[in-house]
């Protein structure tokens, strides 16, 4: 019985992510073969900018995501995400995302006022 090995692999690159298994030594290789380059080539531009006086900004934070709105022309109205729960509890078709039609929203207010 001939048993596989794998190895887990976890990158990190500019902020993503990268997790799987690789079974092979020559991918194994090339990978690191690869980050090694990267991180050559970004400390190698890094000196470069430095050297002409170009200067690496502090990273930024993420910015807020933009507040919820009504997008029925300022009319107040149930919030979408409950009359979706609610719509898919009664067994009607309802998009994820996207305008709600009248009837389903109609229909939700009548029950929930």
């Amino acid at each position: 019985m001939p048993i596989e090995v794998v190895q887990q692999v976890k990158v990190n690159v500019d902020g993503v992510t990268y997790r799987g298994e690789l079974g092979d030594k020559k991918v194994i290789t090339q990978l690191e073969a690869k980050l090694t380059a990267y991180e050559k080539s970004k400390t190698d531009l890094d000196e470069f900018l430095a050297e002409h006086g170009i200067q690496r900004e502090a990273a930024s934070t993420p910015a807020s995501p933009a507040p919820k709105r009504n997008r029925s022309a300022g009319k107040p109205g149930p919030d979408a995400s409950a009359v979706r729960a609610w719509a898919k509890g009664k067994g009607m078709e309802v998009n994820d995302r996207g305008a709600i039609p009248k009837h389903i929203v109609d229909a939700y207010l009548k029950e929930n006022g």
